[in-house]
This record gives C-alpha cells, sequence and structure tokens, in this order.
C-alpha cells in the first residue's frame, strides 16, 4: 500500500461484504501495517543464522582447532631438537591465532546472547575465564579455567577477582595491560606467572582480548599452561 507521504509498506488485508439495514451493499476493509513484524522477523532470521554459523564455527573449527592446539603445546615441551622445536613452535603459533581469531568469531556471533556463547566454550580444552572491567570480578569461567585456576569449584571462582590471580610484583603491569586490552590491543601468547587460589604457582600463555558480556566491557583470558 502507499502512505499519504507516498512511500509504500505491506499491508496484511481483510475485507468483507455486508448488507446495510436499507439493502445497500458495503464493504468493509481491514489492514494492518506490516512493517514492524517484518523487521522483526528479518532481525530472528538474521539472529537464527548467526547462531548456525557459530555452532558450525564450534564444532567444525573451534574443538579441532583448540584440541590440536593443545597437542602442539604439549609436543613443543618434549621436543629436544632445535630444528624441529622451531617448526613446532611455527605450528602453536598458527593454531593459536586461529583458535584466538574463531573464538573471535563466535563471540560476535553470539554477542547479544551469553548463554548460548557460555554453552559454545563450556567443552572447550581450552581455559576459557571473563572478568568484568569494572571491579575485576570473575562473570565465567568453562571447567578447564576452573581447574587450571586452582578453585574448588565454579561458585568459588565467580566470587574472586582476576586480581587475585596475579602475583604481587606483576600487578601493575598487568593492570596496564587490562587497560590495554579494554582499550582494543589484543594479547597475544604472552607469557605470565598465574598465582593459583590454592596458593601455587604456575607459568602459562595468555591470549586475552576484550568483549562484551552481559552488557559489560569485559576481558575474556585463555590460557594455557607452560609446563
Amino acid at each position: 500500500m502507499r502512505r499519504a507521504d507516498g512511500t509504500s509498506f505491506e499491508a496484511d488485508l481483510s475485507s468483507a461484504i455486508f448488507t446495510t439495514p436499507d439493502g445497500q451493499r458495503r464493504t468493509v476493509v481491514i489492514f494492518r501495517d506490516l512493517s514492524e513484524r517484518l523487521t522483526l522477523a528479518q532481525e530472528l532470521a538474521l539472529a537464527e543464522d548467526h547462531d548456525r554459523i557459530a555452532n558450525n564455527l564450534h564444532r567444525t573449527v573451534m574443538r579441532r582447532a583448540s584440541t590440536a592446539s593443545t597437542l602442539a603445546h604439549g609436543l613443543l615441551g618434549i621436543v629436544q631438537n632445535d630444528a624441529v622445536a622451531s617448526r613446532v613452535g611455527e605450528l602453536v603459533h598458527e593454531l593459536d591465532e586461529i583458535v584466538v581469531e574463531v573464538r573471535q568469531a563466535i563471540f560476535r556471533l553470539e554477542s547479544a546472547n551469553e548463554r548460548r556463547y557460555q554453552t559454545l566454550v563450556e567443552n572447550s580444552p581450552v581455559s576459557v575465564a571473563v572478568y568484568r572491567d569494572r571491579d575485576a570480578r570473575f562473570v565465567y569461567a568453562n571447567q578447564r579455567a576452573v581447574d587450571l585456576y586452582g578453585a574448588r569449584d565454579l561458585d568459588e571462582m565467580l566470587s574472586r577477582h582476576a586480581y587475585d590471580v596475579i602475583p604481587p610484583d606483576l600487578m601493575t603491569g598487568w593492570q596496564n595491560r587490562t587497560q590495554q586490552i579494554l582499550d582494543g590491543a589484543v594479547i597475544r601468547h604472552g607469557h605470565f606467572r598465574l598465582l593459583r587460589l590454592d596458593g601455587k604457582q604456575i607459568s602459562v600463555e595468555v591470549n586475552a582480548t576484550k568483549v562484551a558480556f552481559d552488557g559489560e566491557p569485559c576481558v575474556q583470558i585463555e590460557l594455557h599452561r607452560v609446563r
């Protein structure tokens, strides 16, 4: 149909013919502007498409790349030959790049629904934790992260802050890095010491990036233990 200003719109139309008391035939026409409904339908279809793509990425790429990355890290730790170690190191770097980039792609697709994001990463072989900007409180961790951080369970993990696991001598540097991440920087293959919640210190390799979680700016951390 056409509006008074000349623009057109999709309409749902129904009509009926009836006879007035004086015997004249009349038609009643009822129409509804479907513009909003069509827009919502398009948005729903787009969201469902994003969900399908994200799930396919996770099933066909993320899990296999994460598993391969974990195996490559383990292999790098036992290789003795320098030339072979160099080639394995290149493989580890490439796999880690793939993992980070696919993870970011999945999160961008699912950023409107953290519940689906959690489902995607819960069974990941990579340790994934998210803490928010305003108080550094952990807001998400998969089971791998709970174990790596030395927490008793997820409840303990979510009651703690990211700075609880940073050794005092590294605190200032990590706070500066957090701000850089929130400003858009991405940490890849950073090497740090982690002060586990059970008091033990371990060496880890870190990938970190900014994400939005529950509508708040947060930092997502992926950890590999360096043995």
